[in-house]
């Protein structure tokens, strides 16, 4: 498998629990349970919830929360790709509608 993807042969773990919420214009607050023991964790993000591109947005694999800002009005959808861990795998989609 390609470095900084999942390792597909065992995502049975991968996070369940992804939300989004906006509550101001252009920002998105994500919560999730702690991808621990990844070797890297990427936010990534899409505008119709099926082709996804990563973000530069920073998450440690202790991490439970996330916060991006320059996200443009309407829906918006949001994944982690966790690479390694407890939690390897692609995440459930979380969507939102930002104003």
């Amino acid at each position: 498998f390609v470095t900084n993807e999942p390792d597909p042969r065992n995502t049975a773990n991968a996070i369940t629990d992804l939300a989004a919420t906006s509550e101001s214009a252009g920002t998105v607050n994500l919560t999730f349970g702690a991808p621990s023991g990844a070797a890297a964790v990427v936010l990534q993000q899409s505008e119709d919830g099926t082709e996804f591109t990563d973000t530069d947005v920073a998450i440690e694999n202790t991490a439970t929360s996330a916060e991006v800002s320059g996200v443009k009005a309407g829906k918006a959808y949001f994944r982690l790709k966790v690479n390694g861990g407890d939690k390897n795998g692609y995440s459930n989609i979380a969507t939102v509608t930002v104003s």
